[in-house]
């Protein structure tokens, strides 16, 4: 795929991100799904910190690589609404990038819904943690669970029938077998991490910092923050840490959503948020990408921003994922917005000093 660097200076021109590269995927890369897909989305880019060989190249069945490899996971749409999975079907696939995200190789998928679970409808929305080995990450993401079938069983799973089931959890393991780096799913957990969630509940990006991991999740209109001293068991919080409409700049008037946390420079630690204005639903007006900082996870204010506004003609910027390279020194959101063909393709901004060669893990001091 060729890459084309549209240059566009973002419309907040006092601000950092000017540029938009992409697209990175689009539907037509997809290796795997069926006729029914349309759009991809909710892409978590990362790096493998790769130091066996830094002489050695690596196959990975579709092409090479060097050490230090990008990966990026994303949901695909693989099936259209119906009465039993009234927000479609969806899956995990995992794609890769051995230039430093100037291309993108699709991997195939990494986890499709199936019956009897949890997922058995949507998993979406997925975002990455780093585990102790540098092989090895935690992927969290939005399960949805047809619930006729899970009301027909017998006796009724932990985590109850309702259509929004929680937050799943995957693992994410790489190997070598020869001079082959293989990808391969590590589990995934049998019932959710987190329940009791409600409608609308999207987007739990995690972070680990200070011993625990710390997810912040939308639950629309708002922003919920909860943390576990492992990978599983999170408890649902009763109110908000971020309530639609607290950034001083007036962005996210009627929502907040997408959530993203970066770590790298320590704290004030910066969660990164897209928010959107309608008026009236569903009529937006207006879709920003701005920024909230906090030491403690508990209180929050408007750090800079918003950085783009789709009322100041920028692009519609859905499912940011932010990541730093290089300890903070440069920052990037990978997102997806609408295609003119339709449905959505995946695309990034970054400011100057960003290097994709260097991203920093979700795993912090």
């Amino acid at each position: 795929m060729t890459i084309i660097l549209l240059q566009l200076a973002l419309a907040q021109g006092t601000n950092d991100f000017v540029t938009v590269e992409g697209p990175h995927l689009t539907p037509g890369d997809l290796s795997w799904g069926s006729a029914t897909v349309t759009t991809i989305g909710a892409p978590a880019v990362f790096r493998h910190d790769f130091f066996d060989d830094p002489t050695t190249t690596y196959a990975t069945g579709t092409g090479t690589t060097t050490p230090d490899p990008l990966l990026m996971v994303y949901e695909a749409q693989i099936g259209a609404a119906s009465t039993e999975c009234p927000a479609g079907e969806w899956g995990i696939g995992l794609a890769f990038s051995d230039d430093s995200g100037a291309s993108w190789t699709d991997l195939g998928p990494l986890l499709q819904p199936t019956a009897g679970t949890y997922y058995s409808c949507v998993a979406a929305h997925p975002r990455v943690v780093k585990l102790v080995s540098d092989d090895r990450w935690v992927i969290y993401f939005k399960a949805e669970q047809d619930v006729a079938a899970c009301e027909a069983l017998k006796s009724e799973p932990s985590w109850g029938c309702d259509q929004y089931s929680g937050v799943g959890r995957l693992g994410l393991e790489a190997g070598i077998s020869g001079t082959t780096l293989t990808y391969t799913l590590l589990g995934v957990a049998s019932a959710p991490v987190l329940t009791d969630v409600q409608q609308d509940m999207g987007y739990p990006d995690v972070v680990h910092v200070d011993g625990r991991y710390r997810m912040i999740f939308a639950q629309n209109p708002n922003l919920y923050y909860t943390d576990s001293p492992t990978t599983g068991g999170f408890v649902a919080p009763s109110s908000p840490v971020i309530t639609k409409g607290d950034a001083a700049s007036g962005f996210g008037e009627s929502e907040y959503l997408s959530p993203s946390t970066v770590c790298a420079a320590g704290s004030p630690y910066k969660v990164f948020v897209s928010g959107r204005t309608f008026m009236p639903y569903p009529t937006l007006i207006d879709q920003s990408w701005g920024q909230f900082t906090t030491t403690d996870w508990s209180s929050y204010s408007e750090g800079t921003g918003p950085y783009t506004s789709t009322a100041a003609s920028d692009p519609e910027m859905r499912h940011v994922y932010a990541v730093s390279s290089d300890s903070g020194a440069g920052y990037a959101g990978f997102y997806s917005t609408p295609a003119k063909a339709g449905g959505n393709e995946i695309y990034s901004v970054s400011t100057a000093s960003f290097d994709a060669s260097t991203i920093d893990p979700k795993r912090c001091p």
